[in-house]
């Protein structure tokens, strides 16, 4: 149960990068989808968990 809220989070975070990431560039660009990202999304997405 301790790593389903991460993990979820983490999820979430990916794909709300890959959907920005598509509207800013209107093209999905795959080095970002497997890039770091930006970590204060994540951060946030934790707090809010």
């Amino acid at each position: 149960m301790y790593l389903v809220k991460p993990l979820l989070a983490w999820f979430i975070a990916q794909v709300l990068k890959i959907i920005i990431e598509a509207v800013k560039n209107r093209r999905i660009n795959f080095k970002r989808i497997i890039g770091p990202g930006e970590c204060p999304v994540l951060m946030q997405l934790l707090r809010l968990l």
